[in-house]
């Protein structure tokens, strides 16, 4: 969430999916941007962040492409 924040993410929301047996994830953190470059800034962020943190690499991300939203999942 802070390097969310760090690049001006807005409406940040945090989804604790832990007591949902069926959920896909523990946790979904979810944000809006204005723009495709504010987009980018934040996933890219939010990679470098977690892996300076945590040695941890995404399992798989995708929308980099279009820009118009973007996921990075982490196992």
């Amino acid at each position: 969430i802070k390097a969310i924040i760090d690049k001006k993410g807005e409406l940040v929301q945090s989804l604790d999916l832990r007591n949902i047996p069926e959920a896909v994830a523990d946790f979904f953190i979810i944000c809006q941007a204005s723009n495709t470059t504010q987009v980018k800034a934040i996933a890219d962020n939010v990679e470098n962040e977690v892996t300076m943190v945590t040695g941890e690499n995404p399992y798989h991300n995708e929308g980099f492409n279009a820009l118009q939203w973007v996921i990075i999942d982490y196992v």
